[in-house]
């Protein structure tokens, strides 16, 4: 069954577990281990984010308002946000929880679960990395002025 470009309803959000997801692409600790040594992520690197965590939680909603502002000046961009059955401030919110997270310095299972769980509705929705990869200008931009 093909479930990209489709509309994603409260319900059908509910049925995506991220848990699942890592579990079935072979996610395990050893993987996670793998994925963060490849990327290079060190204890040290861990401790450097945690160490800016005020600062991203004071631009969170600012950058998270920014994000999907410049998401929403696309037409493209716009059809598939379309497709969610949550908000546009709903999703403001999450993108806000999420630049929170980075700086919690916890990379383990549940985080891997649950970005899973959101390319996984990413993948439902049809918003590829095109989108989302070329609207983290905006976090580069809103970090850099915030910590540069």
């Amino acid at each position: 069954m093909n479930d990209r470009g489709v509309v994603v309803t409260d319900d059908t959000r509910g049925l995506v577990d991220g848990d699942e997801l890592i579990d079935a692409l072979g996610i395990d600790e050893s993987e996670r281990a793998w994925r963060k040594s490849f990327v290079r992520l060190t204890a040290a690197d861990k401790e450097r984010m945690r160490a800016p965590e005020p600062t991203f939680d004071d631009i969170a909603d600012e950058i998270g308002d920014e994000f999907y502002d410049h998401l929403t000046s696309d037409p493209r961009a716009t059809e598939v946000l379309g497709r969610s059955s949550k908000g546009v401030d709903q999703l403001k919110k999450t993108q806000s929880q999420y630049l929170r997270s980075l700086a919690s310095g916890e990379y383990g299972r549940d985080y891997f679960a649950q970005r899973a769980r959101i390319g996984k509705i990413h993948n439902m929705l049809d918003m590829g990395p095109k989108f989302y990869l070329g609207a983290y200008s905006i976090y580069y931009d809103g970090l850099m002025s915030a910590i540069g």
